[in-house]
């Protein structure tokens, strides 16, 4: 009887270590898997998938005109209007953020390639929480629209204005390079071709029965370098003459709710005079002082009314209809260019109003 009773207490004391064991095992497991699920809990994936048809005139260029493969001037006219098909943008967002620390990679996919807009970490002071310091790609911190996110913006494309000033719209700001350009300018020569620019913006909105209503403008002007006929994007050391330029621009737009519809009417206007200190026939006049830089179709103002429409389908699902109206100032002295033996244009230049208009349809599938 006692030898019976002695092998079940080891049985029993066994039993009880073996399942400890396995408790204990388990609890490491638990452990584990909540380490691993606490460390993909801070990894958000998000992104959004811009599809559109435009149809251009055939002076339209490549500020609300984006999709390649695109016809040139001369061809289009002679075929008007012409359209195309494309993905506008095609972004994947990973952000990584462990409270004190964030980290962000964001692709862009589209017809043109692929291309990083988002490459940055931040961290934030571990005190208060309230300062940080952020490098890498990010967008420019410079007034409102640039960064306004894309899915959310009314029309189709940023102002022209930023477009020109801010072309990337992002910054590289672990790379900073200075150069030193020789001017034609006498007052600006030896001098640095510096781009400067200052702005002001506003931003009202308001409910009411017949649905928000949305209000922003924006206001930019300074000085920025002017070379080879174009506004120069200075990411290289140039050789020939650069002269400044004095511009503004800027914006003022009005979105509309239907009620509780979700339709969104918008009311867009945008200008950007890139030299302020000559207009019409001042534009591409022959130079007879040394002393005076010469202009160009680099300086013809163009303002844009846009106007358009949003239907939100579902959260994830918008469609956009937009229609560019643009208008260029005109010279007399910057004619269009014949052939001799034909008569046809071969290059078209700005003595009369260009065609420039551009239909857009856009479908937004965001996630």
């Amino acid at each position: 009887m006692h030898k019976y009773l002695f092998i079940l207490i080891i049985c029993l004391l066994v039993s009880n270590m073996t399942s400890a064991q396995d408790l204990s095992r388990q609890d490491e497991q638990i452990s584990a898997l909540e380490n691993t699920v606490g460390k993909m809990s801070r990894l958000k994936i998000s992104g959004y998938v811009q599809v559109q048809y435009q149809n251009a005139q055939w002076g339209a260029d490549g500020y609300n005109f984006k999709l390649q493969n695109r016809l040139n001037a001369v061809e289009a006219a002679e075929n008007v209007n012409y359209g195309r098909f494309g993905v506008r943008r095609g972004r994947i967002k990973f952000t990584y953020d462990d409270g004190l620390m964030q980290a962000v990679f964001q692709p862009d996919f589209s017809q043109a390639g692929v291309s990083f807009k988002d490459v940055y970490f931040a961290v934030k002071d571990p005190f208060w929480g309230t300062n940080s310091l952020k490098a890498g790609i990010f967008d420019r911190p410079f007034g409102y629209e640039i960064a306004f996110s894309s899915t959310r913006r009314e029309s189709p494309e940023r102002s022209r204005i930023f477009q020109t000033l801010f072309p990337d719209e992002r910054v590289y700001v672990m790379k900073n390079k200075v150069f030193v350009l020789d001017s034609n300018t006498p007052n600006n020569r030896t001098k640095y071709a510096k781009r400067q620019y200052m702005g002001i913006d506003a931003q009202f909105s308001a409910k009411s029965a017949a649905g928000n209503t949305h209000l922003r403008a924006e206001y930019i002007f300074g000085e920025h370098p002017f070379a080879g006929g174009t506004n120069a994007k200075l990411t290289a050391l140039r050789t020939g003459p650069v002269y400044m330029r004095k511009l503004n621009g800027g914006y003022v737009m009005m979105a509309q709710d239907l009620g509780k519809a979700p339709v969104t009417l918008v009311a867009k206007y945008d200008w950007f005079n890139p030299n302020t200190e000559v207009s019409g026939n001042d534009i591409g006049k022959a130079v007879t002082d040394e002393n005076q830089a010469p202009t160009g179709s680099g300086d013809i103002a163009r303002t844009t009314v846009g106007l358009g429409a949003q239907w939100r389908i579902h959260p994830a699902i918008m469609v956009t209809a937009y229609y560019d109206i643009v208008k260029n100032e005109t010279t007399e002295h910057l004619k269009n260019v014949k052939d001799e033996n034909t008569g046809k244009i071969t290059a078209y230049g700005y003595e009369n109003v260009r065609k420039e208009n551009v239909f857009t349809i856009r479908l937004q599938y965001r996630f």
